[in-house]
């Protein structure tokens, strides 16, 4: 995985200061949901709870698309 500060992901242009969901959280979501989280979105949401990243271009198997915002774990509802 790449270094996660390369995407500079802020909120409205400041620091996301949300706090990083919980263990028991996450694990809660995970119960409510069925499944568990990728390990991958578990070590985004605790590096930034949500946000926009301002470099935004991620290569994928049809090319390159871009991602307009991440959702933190107070935004996500079942």
């Amino acid at each position: 995985m790449r270094d996660l500060t390369e995407l500079n992901i802020n909120d409205g242009g400041k620091p996301v200061n949300r706090p990083p969901p919980s263990d028991a959280a996450i694990a809660a979501f995970e119960a409510e949901i069925g499944m568990p989280l990728p390990d991958e979105l578990k070590l985004l949401l605790r590096f930034s709870n949500g946000g926009h990243p301002e470099l935004d271009a991620v290569d994928g198997a049809d090319g390159e698309f871009a991602v307009n915002h991440f959702y933190g774990h107070s935004n996500i509802s079942v």
